[in-house]
């Protein structure tokens, strides 16, 4: 899902997109669902949020990966995108279910 808005701060407009995609991972043995929330803000160039979906869906899910190691992932991969000079947040959000509790929010803002 993607979401592009323009918010008027004093003399500039900030650009803001953000994406969010659903991925499972495991921990152990038990499969676990979990949203990745990407903010980039006055991105300056073209962005493809399919690429960087399409990578998400090779790279995470279905893996044995921690929300901490996907957070960090993710901000990797988008620093090699969009630049180390690009402002971004990526937050990773696991949902609870009955058979695993597991609940963790992680975030990294660059």
């Amino acid at each position: 899902m993607i979401y592009n808005k323009s918010i008027e701060g004093g003399f500039f407009m900030k650009n803001e997109l953000t994406l969010s995609t659903s991925v499972y991972c495991y921990d152990t043995s038990k499969k676990y669902a979990m949203d990745i929330y990407v903010k980039l803000y006055n991105t300056g160039h073209v962005f493809s949020y399919e690429l960087l979906n399409n990578w998400i869906r090779e790279t995470i899910d279905g893996k044995a990966v921690m929300p901490e190691e996907v957070c960090e992932l993710v901000d990797r991969k988008l620093s090699k995108i969009v630049g180390d000079h690009t402002p971004r947040k990526v937050k990773v959000v696991t949902k609870r279910n009955p058979e695993h509790y597991i609940n963790v929010e992680y975030t990294i803002e660059s």
